[in-house]
């Protein structure tokens, strides 16, 4: 699918003095991952579970504005066929991605007709975002041999699901799982609810991150299986963070707010931000904050990070003098003129 010959391989960039370079997620990754692991002794995991659609066409992105995207299916989970064009792409992709080292679990089409999910097992948050790359490079190269077109847009069609890269995220110390607590709520201990409650916290900053499109927040439909309130649940899937069942061995949280267009290095970045900051073990338990996601706007206008990423300092320099000059001006109100007589 890639051709004979080919050679595919992951690099860091680094400065002119073989320091990390501060732009490239990867490399900032594998700094927290190694301070994770020498300050704390913690190895961080993640798996995701990437959907996508499959159009017909070739470059259907390309040309959508001239024809739109056309469906290759009208079924949903079970239409799954073996000729079926939709299975057919599943099957090769899946067989490509076993032959590059992925350890596949499932193979499936998903709930919108034409679409798609391969899930795969959980590595090390680095290995786990190389992955990821891999895994959409290989869907597109499938999808053009048979003359069609995978997209990773989060909502291409109106009226049906969108896309969605939900993550599953868990922390390993001396080779076990310190996410399971057979005794705490929802089977996880008290490390995995600190985690989950600093990502909660950071909430508006990271939707920042995972959707960064006016398309993603389409998404964002509570019609269609999106999660739209920041909160943890273990049945609601309409939560940000979600609790699947799991045992001792597969206990994990899993963020479902991402949309399958960014690096999972960007996404894995700025949530291992926050375990880094503060103790990793503060069992101080925060009320989680519950909002409609339609009021995420007005929410981010209110983070340092969306003030520093949206506006120029000058602008917003500007903008405070003016607020402070027009609080301290006093409205002018003219004196009436009386008459004595």
């Amino acid at each position: 699918m890639i051709g004979a010959g080919k050679v595919t391989f992951f690099a860091s960039v680094l400065n002119s003095d073989r320091t990390p370079y501060s732009s490239d997620f990867r490399s900032v990754l594998k700094t927290y991952t190694k301070k994770l692991k020498k300050e704390h002794g913690l190895t961080a995991y993640a798996a995701s579970e990437i959907e996508g659609f499959l159009v017909d066409g070739q470059n259907a992105e390309q040309r959508f504005g001239k024809d739109g995207f056309k469906l290759i299916s009208t079924g949903g989970y079970y239409h799954s066929l073996p000729l079926d064009t939709l299975r057919q792409f599943i099957d090769k992709s899946a067989e490509a991605q076993r032959a590059l080292g992925f350890k596949n679990e499932k193979d499936h089409p998903e709930v919108a007709p034409s679409q798609f999910e391969m899930n795969f097992s959980y590595a090390d948050v680095v290995r786990a975002a190389d992955n990821v790359q891999l895994y959409k490079l290989i869907c597109r190269q499938v999808a053009r041999s048979m003359g069609h077109t995978a997209t990773f847009l989060p909502k291409p069609f109106v009226g049906i699901n969108g896309s969605g890269m939900h993550t599953n995220f868990s922390l390993s110390k001396n080779g076990k799982n310190i996410f399971y607590d057979a005794k705490g709520k929802d089977g996880l201990s008290d490390v995995a609810w600190d985690f989950i409650l600093k990502l909660l916290n950071h909430a508006s900053e990271i939707c920042l991150v995972f959707n960064s499109s006016v398309n993603a927040y389409r998404r964002l439909d509570p019609h269609y299986e999106a999660p739209n309130q920041i909160k943890v649940s273990a049945i609601d899937r309409g939560a940000m963070i979600r609790i699947p069942m799991a045992n001792e061995k597969t206990a994990r949280i899993e963020l479902r707010s991402s949309l399958p267009m960014p690096t999972l290095t960007l996404c894995c970045t700025r949530c291992s931000r926050p375990v880094l900051r503060g103790n990793v073990w503060n069992t101080t338990r925060r009320r989680a904050t519950e909002c409609d996601s339609f009021r995420l706007i007005s929410m981010m206008r209110l983070s340092c990070l969306a003030r520093r990423s949206l506006s120029p300092r000058s602008s917003a320099r500007t903008a405070r003098k003016n607020m402070q000059a027009s609080n301290n001006r006093r409205p002018t109100v003219p004196r009436k003129s009386s008459a004595r007589g």
